[in-house]
């Protein structure tokens, strides 16, 4: 019994420890840039180019899942490790 039970233990770690949540990097407080953690079902990274009104174009940063934007952009490009959008 005390067998079994171990044995559950270990294989509930292991699948805790497979659950990866993505970092990308994006805003922060303050608009400063840092890695945040992306929700459960993000897992692409994306930096995009878009029209500001008063800045002219902006850098965006952040997690995706399907590599779109909710908005028009320029130009859009994702990947898929950790904080690899800062190269982007």
């Amino acid at each position: 019994m005390k067998i079994l039970l171990l044995t559950m233990a270990m294989v509930g770690f292991m699948c805790l420890e497979s659950v990866h949540t993505r970092i990308c990097i994006g805003l922060g407080r303050w608009l400063y840039v840092s890695p945040v953690k992306c929700l459960e079902g993000e897992n692409l990274c994306y930096s995009a180019f878009k029209m500001n009104p008063v800045f002219g174009i902006e850098q965006i940063r952040g997690c995706t899942k399907d590599c779109t934007y909710p908005e028009p952009v320029l130009s859009i490009e994702c990947c898929s490790t950790d904080k690899c959008n800062d190269l982007l």
